[in-house]
Parts: structure tokens; sequence; C-alpha cells
């Protein structure tokens, strides 16, 4: 939501929007942004909650829907916002001015030698290895479950879908 300053932007979600979820049945959390506002936005979401990292693990089994943040006077902050890709071409898709201006990273897949290096590393640095058969073969799958979830995405040939890999390598260590 943009306005210039003056023209009641937060007027509208405080007397407008906020009303219009509750009543739908959502959580809405309104916060001005100020000092201490990482707190006070953890407390609104989850009262008794001391950060936000403990306030969203109160809130995911307590409620089947996800809280409805609205953040107010963000403009002294600079935001980076982790998004997953098919949100964001959704989100693009109904307001393409958004993508105009606004830079994005995308994280692209691992090559088959990056994947072996995320595979590899962290063992040598506590003096484990993994055999070598059982890494090629490790990295086969990972390379064949990679063609077949990044094929429609123009991924190259060798990616590593970084998922697939956090999983394997999970199972290793």
């Amino acid at each position: 939501l943009t306005a210039p300053s003056g023209t009641g932007k937060t007027s509208l979600l405080r007397a407008g929007l906020i009303p219009y979820l509750d009543a739908a049945g959502d959580h809405s959390v309104y916060l001005a942004f100020a000092p201490g506002a990482p707190i006070s936005l953890a407390k609104a979401i989850s009262p008794g909650s001391n950060s936000l990292s403990e306030a969203l693990a109160r809130w995911v089994p307590r409620r089947a829907r996800r809280p409805v943040l609205l953040p107010d006077q963000i403009e002294i902050l600079a935001i980076v916002r982790a998004v997953r890709e098919d949100f964001v071409a959704r989100l693009i898709a109904v307001s393409p001015q958004l993508a105009r201006g606004v830079p994005q990273v995308r994280i692209d897949p691992l090559t088959r030698n990056a994947a072996a290096a995320a595979l590899t590393e962290p063992l040598a640095e506590h003096q484990l290895s993994i055999a070598p058969a059982l890494r090629e073969r490790l990295l086969d799958d990972l390379v064949r479950a990679g063609r077949a979830h990044g094929a429609s995405l123009g991924w190259p040939a060798d990616a590593v879908y970084p998922p697939h890999l956090q999983l394997a390598g999970a199972a290793l260590f």
C-alpha cells in the first residue's frame, strides 16, 4: 500500500482492512515500526513471546490460518524478502508494477560439482569422508531428480535442487 504522506494509509489499514480481515476469520497483526518493533510484533502474534521465531512457532500448531502481518511506517527499513518463486510469480502477475525497480535475486540450482563440494567439504572439516562410489551414486540420483524438477525452469542438465541436497545431507550427517 503506497500513497503520499498524510493521505490515510494507516487509517485505511486500521479502520478498513483490519476489521475486514477479522470478520473473515483471519488473525491480523498491525504494527507501526518504531524502536522495539520486533518484540512488539512477536507479542501481537502470540502474547508472551519474546521473539518472532518463538511467536510464529507458537502460532503454527494452534491455528490453521496464517497470521496476516500489517507492518506500517516501514520506510525507515530496508527490507529483504525471501519468498518462494511461485508466490512472486503470482504476485507480479496480479500487480506487474511490483517488478519494476525492485531488484530480485534468484538462487539458482547447484551444479553437480558444487553439490559434491557441499557434501564432502563439511565432512572433511571433521576428518570424515564419503565413499567415492556412494558419493557418485548419490550425485547421479540428485541430478536425475533435479532434471525432472527443473526441466520446465530452464535449469542446466546437471542441476541439483538445493532442498534435495539438504535432505540427502541431513540423512548422511
